[in-house]
Parts: C-alpha cells; sequence; structure tokens
C-alpha cells in the first residue's frame, strides 16, 4: 500500500474522530516516505485535535522543513500557537501563510481571529466584511462579527452573525454558546437554554456553558437544576488549586432561593475562604441569618460590609431591614428608630431607591407615625409610577388605605384600595379590604359577592378561610379550604388551614393525614412539622413530637415553636431543658411575658421559689395584667408561706376576663382560702369542678392526681 492510500485511510479514520487510529496511518505513511508532507501535516492535525500542540508544532515544523511553501501546515502552526495565547505569533503565521496565496480562507479567518483576540477591531472588521462579501464558506468570520456586535451591545444583530456561523459549521460550540449568552440578555431564556445545551452536547465539558446554563435556569426560578449546574461545577474542579469562588456564591444564591439557608450559609463560607473580600456573598449570607430570625448574626454581616464601604446601599438597607424584623419581634422602638436610620441612609446614598421609601414608610408606620408613613408611600409609589405592576407600588397604595382606614376615613381608604387594584387587578388583599369596608365583620356577606365576581380566585378564598378561622368558625373555614383544594388539590396554604380545622375540631387522625400529604410535597413547611408534633404530644408520643419541633427549628428559628416545645417539657418536668428553650425565646423576644411564665415555673419545679417569683415579676411589668403570671407567682408564694399576698394575686387573677377560667388554678386558689374564707373556698371550689370537667382530657395524670385528690379532701372538709 502507497503512502497516499494509507494517508487516505487516515484521513477518513480523522474525519469519523478516531484519531489515534488516524495517527498509527500517517506514522505507516511516513514510514514508508519519510518525505510525505501530507503525512506529517495530518498527523499534525490529529495531534491538535489531541489537545497536544506542542507534537502538533513539531509535525507542521517537519511538514514546512520538506516544504517551506506548504500553507497548510503554516495555518496549522497559526491555530496551535492560537491555542497556546501566543497571538502575535499566531498572527504571524496566518500572514505568512497569505503572503503566499492571498485567498486562503483559513488564513483570512485566523488573521481576523488574532486581530479580535488582540483587540485590533477596526482592522478585523475590515477583513471580516471583505471575507463576509465574498460568500466564502468559512463559518469564523461569521463567529467574529457575532463577538465584535456582542461586545457592541447590538445583541439581535450578533444572534443573526452566529447562526450564520453554524450554518457553515454546525459544530462551533463557541456560536451556540455566545448566542445563548446574548438571548440570555434579552430575557430569550427558552432559546438560550436550548443553545447552551447544543453548546454541552458539542463541548460536555466547557465550565463556562454548564455557569451559564445554571444563570438562565436560576433566572428562570428553576432552582433545583440550577444548583445541579453549581454542584458539577464545583466537582470538576475539586482538584484545582485555585477554585472560583463565585460557582460557591451562585451555589450559597441558589440554596437561599430553595430556602436551605443552613447549606447556603456553608456555602458563601466556601467562598469566603477562596476570596474573603467577595463582599456580596457576606450580604447574602447575612440575609440567610435574617431568614433563620437569627438578626443578631445578620447584623454582624452587614456591619463587616459597611466597615469595607460605608456606602454600601444594600449593606445598609438590609441592616435596616434586620432592625425593622428585630423590632417587629421585641416590640422595641429603638430598633425601628434604628432600622429608620439605615433607611435614611440609604436614601442620602440613592434618592431615588423605591424600596427604601417603602421600607422607611413602613417603620413609620411601625412607629405610629401615620402622617410621615403616608408620605414616604406616597414617594415610594411616585418613584415607581413609570414601572408596570410594580409590586412595591401596588403595596403601598393598599398599606396608605389600611392606614386610613384604622382612622374610619373610609373613603380615602377606598380610593388607594382601588389604585392598588389598578396596578395589579389580582390584587386580593385590596379586593377584600374595599368589600370589608362596605360589609363590616359580616365575613359571609362580604365573601359572597367577592366570589360572584371573582369565581374561582384561589387567594381570595385562603383569606376567607383565614379569616374564619381566627373567628374560631372552623366548619365554615373547613368548608373554604375543601373549595380552594376543589379548584387546586396542590394549594398548600389550603391543605394547611384544612388540616389545622381538622386539629381544632378534634379530627387529630384526619389532620396528621393532611399534614403528611403537605411534607410529602414539601418537607421543610415548618407549621405542619409543628402541628403534626404537637397532636402526636398530645397523643402521648412525646418522642416523636420533639424530634418533630427539633425538625420545625432547623427551618427557621421560631420563637412560638421555642415557646411551645418549653412548655411541653415543663409539663413532662424536664426542668432544665425547659428553661433552655424560654431563655431562646427571650433572645428573640426579650419582652415576652409568656416565656417569663414559662421559665418561672420551670424554675418552681426545680424548688428555685425566689428565682421563680423574679421571672413572674418580669413577666408582670410587661404586661401587668397577665393572667398566668398573677396565679403562678401567687402559686410560688404559697410555697414560700406568703399566703395572705398569694391570696391578693389568685382573686386579682382569677376575676380577670377574657380568659377561661383554669380548673388547676381555682384548685390553688381554693386551698389557698381554705381555713381563712370558707365560703368563698367553697364558691371556687364548685367552679373549679365544674371547669375541671372540660379540661380534665387535656390535663398530665399528675394534674389530674393533683387535682382529685385535693377535690376530695377538700369536699370531706365541707361535709364536715
Amino acid at each position: 500500500m502507497s503512502e497516499i492510500d494509507l494517508v487516505n485511510e487516515g484521513v477518513e479514520l480523522y474525519n469519523n474522530h478516531q484519531f489515534e487510529d488516524s495517527l498509527k496511518k500517517f506514522e505507516e505513511a511516513i514510514s514508508i516516505n519519510p518525505n510525505c508532507k501530507e503525512a506529517y501535516f495530518n498527523k499534525g492535525l490529529c495531534y491538535q485535535s489531541l489537545n497536544d500542540h506542542t507534537k502538533a508544532l513539531e509535525c507542521f515544523d517537519q511538514s514546512l522543513h520538506i516544504d517551506p511553501n506548504y500553507t497548510s501546515a503554516i495555518i496549522g502552526q497559526g491555530n496551535s500557537h492560537l491555542k497556546q495565547g501566543d497571538k502575535e505569533q499566531a498572527l504571524s503565521n496566518f500572514e505568512q501563510a497569505l503572503k503566499i496565496n492571498e485567498n486562503l480562507p483559513l488564513a483570512k479567518a485566523g488573521k481576523s481571529l488574532c486581530l479580535y483576540e488582540l483587540g485590533k477591531k477596526d482592522d478585523v472588521n475590515e477583513i471580516i466584511d471583505k471575507q463576509i462579501e465574498e460568500n466564502t464558506d468559512d463559518y469564523v468570520p461569521y463567529l467574529i462579527k457575532g463577538n465584535i456586535l456582542k461586545e457592541e451591545n447590538k445583541l439581535e444583530e450578533a444572534i443573526e452573525q452566529y447562526k450564520n456561523c453554524i450554518k457553515y459549521n454546525k459544530n462551533c460550540y463557541e456560536a451556540y454558546y455566545n448566542m445563548a449568552l446574548c438571548q440570555s440578555t434579552l430575557n430569550q431564556n427558552d432559546e438560550a437554554l436550548n443553545n447552551i445545551e447544543e453548546t454541552l452536547k458539542l463541548n460536555s465539558d466547557l465550565p463556562q456553558a454548564i455557569d451559564a446554563k445554571g444563570c438562565i435556569l436560576y433566572s428562570n426560578k428553576n432552582y433545583t437544576e440550577a444548583l445541579k449546574c453549581y454542584n458539577d461545577l464545583i466537582e470538576k474542579e475539586k482538584d484545582n488549586q485555585n477554585p472560583n469562588a463565585d460557582y460557591y456564591f451562585k451555589k450559597g444564591s441558589t440554596e437561599r432561593e430553595l430556602k436551605s439557608y443552613e447549606d447556603a450559609i456553608k456555602s458563601f463560607d466556601e467562598a469566603l475562604k477562596i476570596n474573603p473580600e467577595l463582599v456580596k456573598a457576606i450580604l447574602l449570607k447575612g440575609s440567610c441569618y435574617d431568614y433563620l430570625n437569627k438578626n443578631d448574626w445578620a447584623l454582624e454581616n452587614y456591619e463587616k460590609v459597611i466597615q469595607k464601604d460605608g456606602d454600601n446601599e444594600m449593606a445598609h438597607q438590609l441592616k435596616g431591614q434586620s432592625l425593622l424584623s428585630k423590632g417587629k419581634t421585641n416590640t422595641e422602638e429603638n430598633n425601628y428608630e434604628k432600622a429608620l436610620d439605615e433607611f435614611d441612609i440609604v436614601l442620602k446614598l440613592n434618592p431615588e431607591n423605591s424600596e427604601a421609601l417603602f421600607l422607611k414608610a413602613f417603620t413609620l408606620s411601625k412607629l405610629g407615625k401615620k402622617d410621615e408613613a403616608i408620605e414616604n408611600y406616597k414617594n415610594s409609589i411616585e418613584k415607581n409610577k413609570d414601572k408596570e405592576k410594580n409590586e412595591n407600588a401596588c403595596m403601598a397604595n393598599y398599606n396608605i388605605g389600611i392606614i386610613l382606614s384604622k382612622d374610619k376615613k373610609n373613603d380615602e381608604a377606598k380610593e388607594y384600595f382601588n389604585k392598588a387594584l389598578e396596578i395589579n387587578p389580582k390584587y386580593s388583599k385590596a379586593k377584600v379590604a374595599l368589600v370589608m369596608l362596605d360589609k363590616g365583620d359580616n365575613i359571609e356577606e362580604a365573601f359572597n359577592e367577592l366570589e360572584q365576581e371573582n369565581k374561582d380566585d384561589e387567594d381570595i378564598l385562603i383569606i376567607k378561610g383565614n379569616l374564619l378561622y381566627d373567628k374560631e368558625k372552623y366548619d365554615e373555614a373547613l368548608n373554604t379550604y375543601e373549595k380552594v383544594i376543589s379548584i387546586n388539590p396542590k394549594n398548600e396554604d389550603a391543605l394547611l388551614g384544612l388540616a389545622n380545622c381538622l386539629y381544632k375540631n378534634n379530627r387529630k387522625d384526619e389532620a396528621i393525614q393532611k399534614y403528611d400529604e403537605i411534607l410529602q410535597n414539601n418537607d421543610k413547611n415548618q407549621n405542619a412539622l409543628f402541628n403534626k408534633g404537637l397532636i402526636l404530644y398530645e397523643n402521648g408520643n412525646n418522642e416523636e413530637a420533639y424530634k418533630l419541633f427539633d425538625s420545625a427549628l432547623e427551618i427557621k428559628e421560631n420563637p412560638s415553636i421555642l415557646m411551645q416545645q418549653g412548655i411541653c417539657l415543663l409539663r413532662d418536668e424536664k426542668f432544665p431543658e425547659a428553661i433552655e428553650k424560654f431563655d431562646k425565646v427571650l433572645s428573640i423576644e426579650e419582652k415576652n411575658a409568656k416565656a417569663y411564665v414559662g421559665k418561672g415555673q420551670a424554675l418552681l419545679g426545680e424548688n428555685k421559689i425566689n428565682e421563680s417569683i423574679e421571672e413572674y415579676d418580669k413577666a408582670l411589668e410587661i404586661e401587668p395584667e397577665n393572667k398566668n403570671a398573677l396565679i403562678s407567682k401567687a402559686n410560688s408564694l404559697v410555697q414560700n408561706n406568703q399566703k395572705d399576698e398569694a391570696l391578693e394575686l389568685y382573686k386579682k387573677g382569677i376575676e380577670i376576663e377574657g380568659e377561661k377560667d383554669n380548673c388547676i388554678y381555682l384548685m390553688n386558689y381554693a386551698l389557698c382560702l381554705f381555713g381563712k374564707k370558707m365560703e368563698e373556698t367553697w364558691d371556687i371550689l364548685d367552679r373549679a369542678e365544674r371547669c375541671y370537667e372540660e379540661q380534665k382530657e387535656k390535663l398530665t395524670q399528675k394534674e389530674k392526681e393533683f387535682f382529685e385528690q385535693n377535690l376530695d379532701k377538700l369536699k370531706k372538709e365541707k361535709d364536715k
């Protein structure tokens, strides 16, 4: 077989991407004829395809040693030098080839590419425009023209050039990739995603394509798939000595959107290990702590950014929001004032920041400064007037309406509710507010009208169900939630509302089924985990209940759940653990009277009487009419043999209206009265016995024994 036959076989194998086998054929040809320049040239192409440009250059050199004017080999040299980053040498190679033959399309394309890479755009434009005019079948001019147009932000024109490029070379992954970037910028995300997929079919390991895919998926709110991209990128560079901090940042941002806040914090920490100055990671890490109700840790991160850059608008805004959240939690006016200061800093940096104006208005309303709040809401609306369907403008109008309606300025309030609906005709809260202004507390009448006008509006039905639930009309609320589920069986709010109604109606097994249905679709639904835990606790399955409470708290630190967990531990006489939970509540809500009472009861359980009294006093300082605090303090005083003072507190506590009697409290009062005021003792005892019949199902065994033993004892004394 001649060397020419072997070269032809090698070329066929090369075209089928069988590069190793192709190399063998070219080497056989060289062994037959050491002066076969075509064999050396094609051998060089194989090494180029195998990304071994050093060996490729050796082959091209040998080919040129045989024929110094062999332009294909010179172009091969240029391509390898360009891949190695030696743009000047590559340009020299392509110009050398063109001196030999000025009509070589590949040499022209290579020269254009070098000039483009060297930033000589004017020269490039002149060359590639000529090439395109000549109507050559070469794809490179279209690729370069597309890149230049892309840099000039002429994205639609760039896309057309990339399409032309692909017409001549369907395997040009760079064209698919760059076209996808243009389409993504133009919000043509579906088309962009298709072209990124084409890119990855041609080059599956191209990190920038995987990164772009993740960004597009993130933009489409397909966070689960986006996260896979960032995990893939991190896995691919696990052995890299200089990992990319941005991959970890994007991973954390995606986890944050998936509400996996703990995971997000870990990812941001990894990004900051690589680049401690990555401000955006510090900011979003802080926001994750906010979502977890860890405001102090959030504030610490915002302060770090402000120390690095005192004019960082976003840091001041997030700090203000964190203080606002902390203020709501602790009912501390001081935090609202601090939040106001931060929003003022933001507005000084950027007077056009409509969101800061909105937040400032909201803070002012919390401080009771209604007129100033309305003024800032109006300013916020004005800044948003050119933005269609702006959510903040819609909410600002609604909030003004709420402030005015509370001041009984109903006509003005209606005007603003209608303005909210002009921005967003589907804004259910505004629709409800308008009808409620006309119908007052007549929920059924108000919502019948709304339902006729807004058939199958899930949001309106949910609001109706919630209002009925708040008024303890559980059967009516349940029917409303069921109507939502008939429209949308996967409406999580309706399923949760339905489960809660079943629980309130003592249909606990059915409630658990509904909570399980919710958790099957969303295992991070905190309310479902918590309420299922409450039912299990009431059913005596305490260990499983505590596990569910813990799972709920892993999602977000919630003072209500911590409080209930503390109460359960208190009932189980696990006093140190109960105190720990109440202390956690107080670290979040330092003016939570209920938590002070719970802590006092736990301390009394440990026989720390004086310490328990101190906690009850803290509760009474916050809420002087707190029934539980008064009676619990009385219980501690009895233990301290201060019965006269205890009697006064029992009397004051039991006479407070608005709360149901508690049979245990009444029994303690009766025991304290016994021997001093006998007629009053028997009256309180009768009242306690009536309460006991209603409440005994919810009492612990120890509470039942305490009540029944003392009831029997006092009745015997009465019979005497």
